[in-house]
């Protein structure tokens, strides 16, 4: 396969930029910049792209040492990388966009889980299929996590009413088995990571926030500013090596692959061959939204972000006037 196959239907520009930057010839030792990145949590489907791009030797071969650290949920490494401690952060770019309103000086550089993935399962076959159906059960949720402030709103928004459901505030590991140990009705979570998991133990449904007017684009990788101006060369490549694994593992169908280099890359983790490569086929859809197409996976849309803004100004997690240009950048993407 050619390299201009690798981006098929994603724009003449970015084809050449591919072109150019994986033909150049690989750098001295010398030359190399070390990136430290933090991941959102532990390895799991979303982290194909990243490895597969590690272990194609892309990064190295522009000039890229990659350090990957695990990590403890998207708000911790949010608040790591606003500490200058990595260079890049995988994390739910909502959560960073929060951040960011509050002083700390990050922008998403490529977000790739572009649609809303926040939803509730529901198990499979309960007929629930909307907030309504929620009266009357018990939800597992996260009051800290970043569905807390849009529960009330996603109820109203539901014509339902939030008192008449017995809500479980608990942490991200309880929630999950509350609700796979049949303690909870509902869950509240991020249904394409789940869905997998639970499809042994209790096969689910979900009712998605995404139908209720909430636009929150979910994993991406952000960075400081201060990162962005003065190692932008790394970033360029780093940028442009995981998308290019990303479209070679749905366009080319190569999610065995993925899964196959994060089993080498993280051999500790003990992941599940099965639910690691049924979470990539569950985000697959969510890669994408109606103002991206046409455009490389990891390019954002303005007006994603403005849609974006707006839902977490409802619940007063952004304050008024904040523009989109204020929480990402795709400097990295040819114009």
């Amino acid at each position: 396969m050619t390299q201009l196959n690798f981006f098929r239907g994603r724009g003449a520009a970015f084809l050449c930029a591919l072109a150019i930057a994986f033909s150049a010839p690989t750098v001295n030792a010398q030359e190399m910049t070390q990136l430290k990145l933090r991941m959102a949590a532990f390895a799991f489907g979303f982290n194909a792209g990243l490895f597969l791009a590690m272990e194609r030797g892309w990064l190295k071969a522009g000039g890229v040492e990659l350090l990957v650290e695990d990590g403890t949920g998207s708000t911790a490494t949010v608040n790591l990388l606003g500490s200058g401690q990595y260079d890049i952060g995988e994390a739910a770019v909502s959560a960073m966009a929060t951040a960011r309103d509050k002083g700390m000086p990050l922008k998403a550089i490529a977000v790739f889980i572009r649609e809303t993935d926040l939803g509730v399962l529901v198990p499979k076959g309960s007929g629930w299929k909307t907030p309504k159906d929620l009266e009357g059960r018990k939800l597992a949720y996260t009051a800290g996590s970043l569905e807390g402030p849009f529960m009330e709103a996603f109820f109203k928004a539901g014509n339902a009413n939030m008192s008449k459901v017995e809500m479980l505030n608990v942490d991200l590991p309880s929630k999950i088995n509350l609700y796979l140990a049949g303690k909870a009705d509902a869950v509240v979570t991020t249904v394409p990571f789940i869905v997998p998991m639970a499809a042994a133990k209790r096969p689910s449904d979900a009712i998605m926030f995404g139908d209720y007017g909430f636009v929150l684009p979910s994993i991406g990788y952000i960075a400081t500013e201060q990162t962005i101006k003065n190692k932008s060369r790394a970033l360029q490549t780093f940028v442009t090596a995981i998308t290019r694994a990303w479209h070679e593992i749905l366009d080319d169908n190569k999610i065995d692959d993925g899964v196959a280099a994060m089993l080498k890359q993280r051999p500790q983790a003990k992941i599940d061959v099965a639910i690691a490569r049924g979470q990539v086929e569950a985000y697959r859809s969510f890669f994408y939204t109606k103002n991206t197409k046409g455009k490389p996976l990891g390019w954002q849309s303005p007006e994603d972000w403005a849609a974006a803004i707006a839902s977490m100004q409802k619940v007063g997690l952004i304050r008024a006037g904040a523009k989109p240009q204020d929480f990402y950048t795709n400097e990295f993407y040819p114009r």
